[in-house]
């Protein structure tokens, strides 16, 4: 097997970049030492191995393996040799990096910096750090305290935060319109992305159509789901999206059902009792509110 491993950006001609890409889409390996796309110089910012590294991966539409931060590989290998007891921390300049990779593999993380607070302000963000010091020689400050980092239940979502749809179909005995998904095997409420010059009604209609055959229309809001706990999912391909969800009820006003299709492997009704055992783990609360016979609209 071809590996193709990029370390640094200089001086890459273009013909190595359509070498790689021939060579990528031949089956060898991406791998990238970090996605990194400007370093410092006295010139200002240059760009570095990430640029090299995106620009390969659009023309490919594949990933790379990054082996640097704040990726988990480089961290898990520094630690696996270490007892579980000992004392860790990571001692970085870079939230994005280096405090993020450190949370990503659980362990806490100090950020040398001249700024006094957090630059993100969810209190969850993976990129605060757990202390924050001007220079090295504050790391023997004794009035220098570490809060003790504590991982969310949710995968920090890399691919950053997206606008989702779902739409909950009951056919005439009160029977859920459920579709399995080729992406990871798993039954869930037909759903997707909104995408650009769509409004969310639009989106839900044509996800439905894509996915079951049927034509819909909206009849009613459900609710708006954006808890990263479960609105963040992880893709096959190592994608990890934080969606914000709106859910409608749709009733079906025309088309045929199709069983399958290229992003479904089956499509059925099913009681609301006798659900699919590997039902997506965030749609139960939807279905549930979506029976509340009053007319509310949730945000959770």
């Amino acid at each position: 097997m071809m590996w193709l491993i990029f370390t640094c950006m200089s001086a890459v001609p273009v013909r190595d970049i359509k070498k790689a890409v021939r060579l990528i889409n031949n089956g060898a390996k991406f791998v990238g030492t970090n996605t990194d796309r400007t370093f410092p110089s006295a010139e200002g910012p240059l760009p570095a191995v990430g640029t090299i590294v995106e620009a390969i991966r659009v023309a490919t539409e594949k990933r790379p393996i990054i082996i640097g931060k704040p990726y988990p590989y480089m961290f898990n290998k520094t630690i696996e040799n270490l007892k579980m007891s000992s004392r860790i921390v990571m001692v970085g300049d870079n939230p994005y990096t280096d405090v993020l990779g450190a949370h990503q593999v659980g362990i806490p993380a100090i950020l040398v910096s001249d700024e006094k607070t957090n630059k993100f302000p969810s209190v969850r963000d993976f990129r605060n750090p757990d202390a924050t010091i001007q220079n090295l020689k504050n790391l023997f400050d004794s009035n220098v305290s570490i809060k003790k980092w504590i991982s969310p239940s949710f995968l920090w979502p890399s691919d950053g935060v997206k606008a989702g749809v779902a739409g909950i179909v009951f056919d005439k005995s009160e029977q859920v319109l459920l579709m399995r998904r080729v992406d990871n095997g798993m039954w869930g409420i037909p759903s997707g992305h909104v995408e650009p010059g769509e409004s969310v009604e639009d989106a839900i209609i044509r996800e439905i159509c894509e996915e079951t055959g049927l034509i819909v229309k909206v009849n009613r809001l459900i609710g708006v789901y954006s808890d990263p706990v479960s609105q963040v999912f992880p893709y096959p391909n190592g994608e990890v999206s934080h969606f914000i969800t709106t859910c409608f009820e749709c009733e079906v006003v025309g088309g045929n059902l199709i069983k399958n299709s290229e992003e479904t492997l089956d499509v059925d009704y099913f009681d609301f009792n006798c659900l699919p055992k590997n039902l997506l783990p965030m749609h139960p609360r939807w279905l549930k509110d979506a029976l509340e016979k009053e007319k509310i609209s949730y945000i959770r």
